[in-house]
């Protein structure tokens, strides 16, 4: 086969990203309000993160370009070089963020950074030599984190300014399966294991990484499975009397630390969990659909009706 049928048959490596922003008073209308299921798409969590809606962005992972698209017209305002990895890379407060390639680094991982207005390279950060860039995603006003796992297996998550690069904070933790975060307002939570499913969790605060508070208590371990509006969905195992084990799943208030008394959801992990504005809705592993309403009283263990 010729080299003409070889490219034809060769899928392109292009992917549009929304723009996302720091939530401001000009923004505000772009935030999606708590209770509003529109927003969660196919997460289970909705973050408070405004959009930026005079911004898309196309990146080619191919050819090394990106380009600010007009959301109107969808015709290019300016291209330029942007050498990323097409899996791991983000537009976030007026900035192109991502890992770069392997053609533009080759042999070593390196967080790099385009500003939106120009495509120019404000900046880059090459990660330890051996290490593997995981993840990036916002953590903050004008931060974005980094999963990075370091050739002896250890795995941290760095925070870097948006406009510098400089680091700002930086979280290390035993985490056996993969650290992943969402954006809770001020707050960030932490988790092990995969998106929709954080074990181990964690709240710290955004601005300078310290630990706000656990959502594990001994001997209990709670799993984070959705989230909105400053609350979370969390499961956990329960023993009975009779020493079989069962689930229970309870919300909890990240501002207060304030946790639900628990529901029974039956002997295994349910199947799908859905936190919107007051109403929790889980689907079982027996295909059962409980809703469940979430109590705004005062009390710290008021319990879900």
């Amino acid at each position: 086969m010729g080299a003409t049928g070889v490219r034809s048959r060769r899928r392109a490596r292009i992917r549009v990203g929304a723009a996302l922003a720091w939530p401001t008073p000009q923004n505000a209308g772009t935030v999606p309000p708590p209770g509003d299921p529109r927003h969660l798409g196919d997460s289970a969590f909705r973050e408070g993160l405004a959009t930026d809606v005079a911004n898309v962005v196309e990146l080619d992972e191919d050819a090394g370009k990106g380009s600010v698209l007009d959301p109107g017209t969808g015709k290019p305002r300016v291209t330029g070089d942007v050498p990323l990895d097409i899996e791991k890379w983000l537009v976030y407060d007026g900035a192109v963020i991502g890992k770069a390639s392997d053609k533009a680094s080759p042999g070593r991982d390196t967080v790099q950074a385009y500003r939106l207005d120009t495509l120019a390279k404000t900046w880059a950060v090459p990660e330890p030599a051996g290490s593997s860039i995981e993840v990036v995603r916002p953590c903050g006003q004008r931060l974005v984190c980094v999963a990075v796992q370091a050739s002896g297996g250890d795995k941290t998550v760095t925070a870097y300014q948006v406009t510098d690069g400089k680091q700002v904070w930086q979280v290390k933790g035993d985490f056996s399966l993969d650290p992943k975060w969402y954006m809770f307002g001020p707050d960030v939570i932490f988790g092990d294991g995969p998106f929709t499913n954080l074990n181990e969790a964690m709240v710290i605060n955004a601005g300078d990484g310290k630990l706000l508070r656990k959502l594990d208590s001994t001997p209990r371990q709670y799993t984070v499975v959705a989230g909105d509006g400053g609350k979370v969905a969390v499961t956990s195992v329960a023993v009975s009397g009779g020493g079989s084990t069962h689930w229970q799943i309870s919300v909890v208030d990240l501002a207060s630390g304030a946790r639900t008394s628990g529901v029974d959801i039956g002997s295994s992990l349910p199947k799908q969990a859905s936190l919107v504005g007051d109403v929790l809705t889980v689907v079982t592993a027996g295909h059962d659909l409980r809703i469940m309403k979430v109590p705004g009283g005062p009390s710290p263990s008021p319990a879900l009706r």
